[in-house]
């Protein structure tokens, strides 16, 4: 239901769903978005049993979209989209998103750190710096959330 409702509301305010991209974190999901939605699933190689490995995972795919000079638009299924947001994005910027405060260490280093609901990474150098960072920090952290 969930994925559902971020659909409508993307599709409304977007009107198109050719560049959506889901990770789909179990068999049942990737069936539905695949078979029901005709929409691309992208789905782990091996079972994503914490929110730890969720997280590193999200954060593998989005840094293979960068590195093949994608841009990347990440949406939470429960970020439900009113307005188109392109027009309020710097899109010359690396970075584009709210506050957050994990991983603590570099929220500590550089005084805050990205949310992940609803994030824009443009194909940068800055943007690969930040995600290694990211990725190390996941890495290091007892706690990814």
């Amino acid at each position: 239901d969930v994925l559902m409702n971020w659909l409508v509301h993307y599709v409304r305010v977007c009107g198109h769903i050719d560049h959506v991209r889901l990770i789909c974190l179990d068999e049942p999901t990737r069936i539905f978005v695949e078979g029901q939605l005709r929409l691309r699933c992208i789905k782990s190689d091996r079972q994503l049993k914490s929110l730890h490995s969720v997280w590193e995972y999200r954060v593998r795919v989005i840094r293979s979209f960068l590195r093949n000079g994608t841009a990347v638009l990440h949406s939470d299924a429960d970020a439900v989209w009113l307005r188109d947001p392109m027009p309020y994005l710097q899109l010359n910027a690396s970075v584009a998103t709210s506050r957050g405060s994990f991983p603590h260490a570099l929220d500590r280093r550089w005084g805050g750190t990205v949310c992940f609901g609803f994030i824009l990474f443009s194909a940068s150098p800055t943007t690969a710096y930040v995600m290694r960072e990211l990725e190390a920090g996941l890495r290091r952290a007892a706690r990814p959330d």
